[in-house]
């Protein structure tokens, strides 16, 4: 290999460290606009509500303990029996809880970014265990100490526009704010009318609305729960310690279903560790759904800039063929001017992805970027034949690489096909040829 020819490689590939360079550039723009749009997320959450997490129903019942303590006397030196009384908070869990939710999803926007959000109308019915309650409290040393109360929490008491609805054995009760609960005090409870003694069963029916945004999670904490979610948002992942058993997905939404029982989620003994002061294990059992933008226009140009250098290294891989193959000679400032035009694309295809659906804006920048390429191309390569032939082959290239962003399952299969294709390609094209007696 001749000085001149070194050099000539030597500048080729610093052009591509350039270009590399300035891809990493290209990325961190993409970093800089996904931090602004996480800045406007924050500032709808701000003014609107934010995810939601529904806990409950559980039936809070304040009761006194009477019982002895050996306490020593001064007087008669020795320990005598004292009795005394302890203020407490028992709680039961519905032995059946059903939750129907449905949820209308629309559109909040910041400047152009946009953020799903949700109002939804939420009916749950169920009944308690009255034997539990009865046996608990027909111990002798137990008596109820104040008014037994409904509680149900959420996350974000500004997601409650309208006042609950409840109905406690077909009776209305008043819902007041506040959940009651120690460990989680947003949400709102109703005071049961009578003692829990004098109840023969115990039912209960809450109908609500709330407001949130992108997420909606449920801790049923009954022994069997079902929940039932229907929704007009085409696009959820559903996500938590539970799947749904049934789920339908359509363009015009989607419906879910969960069950849950005492032997797939111990509610008791994650609320008996909760009131110890250890809520992990209790809310480590919720689940729901994110409704999420099935084309993250920054996911997938991040995922396209990732291949930009192998497009780059691919365009000067085909100028040293077109160099060896047609026997002409490249200058390496026209592979960096060919490489800058690869990379330009992908910031091209940033900005007009914020404003346009992303195939539009992809259309639209490879379009242009193919255009001028393909100008170039036929007065560097001195043949109209040849110019097209490479542009055909650059379009082939960006035809294979939206493939491979918008699908995500086969992005690896179809990228190994690529680089296999490419190199098969060259192996056939350049097989007779004497690499000691041809130089580029």
């Amino acid at each position: 290999m001749t000085r001149p020819q070194l050099y000539k490689l030597i500048i080729i590939f610093l052009a591509g460290m350039a270009l590399w360079i300035a891809l990493g550039m290209i990325k961190g723009k993409i970093s800089e606009r996904q931090s602004y749009r996480f800045q406007a997320e924050q500032s709808i959450r701000s003014s609107w509500t934010g995810e939601q997490t529904l806990l409950g129903p559980m039936l809070v019942v304040p009761y006194m303990l009477e019982y002895e303590e050996d306490v020593w006397s001064e007087k008669l030196q020795r320990n005598v029996k004292v009795q005394k009384i302890k203020k407490e908070n028992a709680y039961f869990l519905p032995k059946k809880t059903q939750i129907d939710a449905v949820m209308h999803t629309s559109q909040r926007e910041r400047g152009i970014y946009s953020v799903p959000v949700y109002m939804t109308q939420v009916q749950v019915k169920g009944y308690f265990n009255d034997d539990a309650i009865q046996s608990f409290f027909a111990r002798k040393e137990i008596t109820q100490d104040g008014k037994a109360y409904l509680a149900l929490s959420v996350s974000d008491n500004r997601g409650l526009l309208e006042i609950p609805e409840i109905h406690m054995n077909n009776l209305s009760v008043a819902a007041m704010t506040g959940s009651g609960l120690n460990f989680s005090m947003a949400g709102f409870h109703a005071n049961v009318l009578k003692k829990i003694t004098a109840y023969s069963a115990i039912r209960f029916s809450v109908k609500f609305g709330i407001n949130g945004m992108t997420t909606l999670r449920f801790i049923p904490t009954a022994q069997n729960s079902e929940v039932n979610l229907r929704s007009n948002w085409p696009h959820p992942k559903f996500l938590g310690a539970f799947l749904p058993v049934e789920h339908h997905i359509s363009k015009k939404g989607y419906e879910a279903q969960w069950k849950t029982s005492e032997f797939s989620a111990d509610y008791q003994s994650a609320l008996k560790n909760c009131l110890s002061g250890s809520c992990e294990t209790l809310f480590s059992t919720r689940f729901g759904v994110k409704h999420i933008d099935p084309i993250d226009i920054y996911l997938q140009a991040e995922r396209a800039v990732n291949y930009g250098i192998l497009f780059i290294v691919l365009t000067f891989v085909a100028f040293a063929l077109f160099e060896v193959l047609q026997k002409i000679s490249l200058h390496p400032i026209q592979y960096a001017l060919a490489g800058a035009n690869l990379a330009i694309f992908f910031l091209l295809l940033v900005a007009l992805s914020e404003h346009l659906k992303f195939y539009q804006a992809y259309i639209i920048s490879a379009t242009a970027c193919i255009c001028i390429l393909t100008i170039y191309l036929r007065a560097v390569l001195k043949s109209g034949r040849n110019g097209l032939l490479f542009s055909a082959a650059i379009t082939l290239l960006y035809g294979i690489l939206y493939l491979i962003i918008t699908s995500e399952d086969h992005a690896l299969i179809a990228g190994s096909l690529l680089l296999f294709s490419i190199l098969s390609i060259v192996l056939i094209s350049t097989r007779k040829i004497d690499w000691y007696q041809r130089t580029l």
